[in-house]
């Protein structure tokens, strides 16, 4: 019982209730099963997912709280919950913390950048928080150089965005990042 293991035939089980579309005996599976073994995070996070879908956003915190997942794995679920209720001063509050706390969190500042600039248009913060990615992860990334654009867009520096996208194709040389400029040139315009 106590082999995280042991959840895979749980969770065909509930997958065989979701094509029955029977989410009550989903959840009251994961439950039982999550219950005997609370290090199988895989019934932890079906169960949150589950929650998450039906927007019972306090049982989830409340599953979160018991979960013995991984530190980053709870940090993540606590933010896509936060967002997930509407609250987005609580999920950038996570995300200060997780940056504050891993200065190799390269995603953590890539969505706290986003964050910062729908909330407060502080568009000097929010490439604060890109640059601190882009040096956490040595060098651009496609998530970096997509949320680069986004926001230069954003405020109506195409310019700007499509030099960003040169400078990403003429970094990668590769097909993939041709074609993702070729199809922003496309989009624009």
């Amino acid at each position: 019982d106590s082999d995280p293991q042991w959840s895979a035939p749980v969770l065909l089980l509930a997958q065989l209730y979701e094509k029955q579309e029977d989410p009550q005996r989903v959840e009251d599976l994961c439950r039982r099963a999550w219950a005997r073994n609370t290090a199988a995070t895989e019934l932890a996070n079906r169960l949150l997912r589950l929650l998450e879908e039906q927007k019972r956003f306090s049982e989830a915190q409340q599953v979160l709280q018991r979960m013995q997942a991984d530190a980053r794995v709870t940090r993540l679920w606590k933010v896509r919950l936060a967002l997930r209720a509407g609250d987005v001063p609580r999920a950038m509050e996570e995300l200060k913390l997780q940056v504050a706390n891993d200065e190799r969190d390269v995603d953590a500042r890539i969505r706290l950048a986003v964050l910062v600039y729908q909330q407060t248009h502080d568009v000097v913060q929010a490439f604060r928080y890109l640059d601190e990615a882009q040096v956490a992860a040595g060098g651009a990334t496609l998530a970096l150089m997509n949320a680069r654009v986004a926001l230069l867009k954003a405020e109506g520096r195409s310019a700007e965005a499509q030099r960003v996208h040169d400078d990403y194709v003429s970094s990668r040389s590769d097909a993939g990042a041709y074609l993702l400029r070729a199809v922003y040139r496309a989009e624009a315009g």
